[in-house]
């Protein structure tokens, strides 16, 4: 082959490559390629933070006045009605995380000091899985850090 019909070549196959691209971002539209279909939902933002044997309603996401080292703990009631798979997403920042439905525990991270070098938990966002029956049901949340800067804080959770 010449030198002429290589280049010739070379470009017409990216030129082709680009116009199928185009052709195909035009055909489908970018929402329909999705991998899941299910509708994200949060759960209430009316929580109930338990201190001192009492409980105060709060509002997430909250910064709540917490000691390093002390447990934060918040408590909700799971919707009636759950949909399939359901999950909690909760970020936590340089915080132990445990979580119990009703009195099983079902979630944690963070609790065992043997997994870590330092005090230094990091930033995770944390996956919980729930069962179906777990529905109508008590969750509570307890966090702990052992810093300042990150005690207290609770982001939404969905």
């Amino acid at each position: 082959m010449n030198r002429k019909f290589k280049h010739i070549l070379f470009y017409g196959t990216i030129i082709s490559t680009i116009m199928i691209m185009v052709c195909l971002a035009m055909k489908y539209n970018v929402e329909d390629l999705s991998f899941n279909k299910e509708k994200v939902s949060y759960l209430p933002a009316s929580w109930l933070h338990e201190k001192g044997g009492q409980e105060v309603p709060i509002k997430l996401p909250a910064v709540l006045d917490i000691k390093p080292g002390e447990d934060l703990v918040i408590k909700n009631v799971l919707p009636r009605e759950l949909i399939k798979r359901p999950s909690l997403l909760l970020r936590t920042s340089h915080q132990s995380i445990v979580v119990y439905v009703g009195q099983k525990r079902i979630y944690e991270r963070g609790t065992d000091e043997r997994l870590f070098q330092s005090k230094a938990i990091g930033s995770n966002w944390n996956l919980i899985e729930l069962n179906s029956e777990d529905a109508g049901k008590e969750i509570t949340i307890i966090l702990n850090s052992p810093y300042k800067n990150y005690t207290g804080g609770v982001r939404e959770i969905t």
